[in-house]
């Protein structure tokens, strides 16, 4: 996960940590989080577990290289500005774990600059709303939606850059996750991801 968040801090809002990388068991029990001070998200990314259950109930046919985002509060997540993507993890035919990055925004669309409307009376004035969407499907970029965001955005150069960041980051734990899974079997590397914490 360090190098999750070394590779989401070369961008300059990451850099002053606004972001959280998560693995996430299926079965939803088992989570492993950075450890580091100062976390912007400890709370926010515990719901990724209930976003999680909203991914998994709109998308059946999850496969390799899919990559699902979303923001929405009412499927799990914190704040309009924090967008989360979840990577599925697999070994072999079997998807064993989500590798889950939330990160801040500088904007998300809405009333005002940066998705923090004091005067905002619904969610609407607050910014665009992401239901869990498949950005990525089995590798491929869904363009049509990417523009979509991108449109609805008052920086769409650096949003485009940011999210390339997070989905990077989660793709990076996919691939270490995967490495070990492949070295050491998938239910040992499971089994090792346990915080009953």
């Amino acid at each position: 996960m360090k190098e999750m968040g070394e590779a989401m801090a070369s961008h300059l809002l990451f850099a002053d940590p606004q972001f959280e990388p998560r693995f996430l068991a299926r079965h939803l029990r088992h989570q492993r989080t950075p450890d580091r001070a100062g976390r912007p998200h400890p709370g926010s990314c515990r719901r990724a577990a209930w976003a999680t259950l909203a991914v998994e109930a709109r998308f059946k046919d999850v496969r390799p290289g899919d990559v699902i985002l979303l923001n929405d509060p009412y499927h799990g997540g914190s704040h309009l500005p924090d967008l989360t993507a979840f990577v599925p993890i697999f070994d072999g035919e079997r998807r064993l774990l989500w590798t889950i990055v939330r990160a801040h925004q500088s904007d998300i669309g809405g009333a005002t600059h940066g998705g923090y409307n004091p005067g905002a009376t619904e969610i609407w004035q607050e910014g665009l709303r992401v239901p869990p969407i498949k950005l990525y499907e089995a590798g491929r970029l869904r363009d049509d939606l990417l523009d979509l965001l991108a449109l609805n955005i008052r920086n769409p150069r650096e949003f485009r850059g940011d999210l390339a960041a997070m989905v990077g980051a989660a793709h990076l734990g996919e691939r270490r996750l995967s490495r070990l899974f492949a070295e050491f079997g998938g239910a040992r590397g499971r089994g090792g991801g346990r915080d009953d914490s």
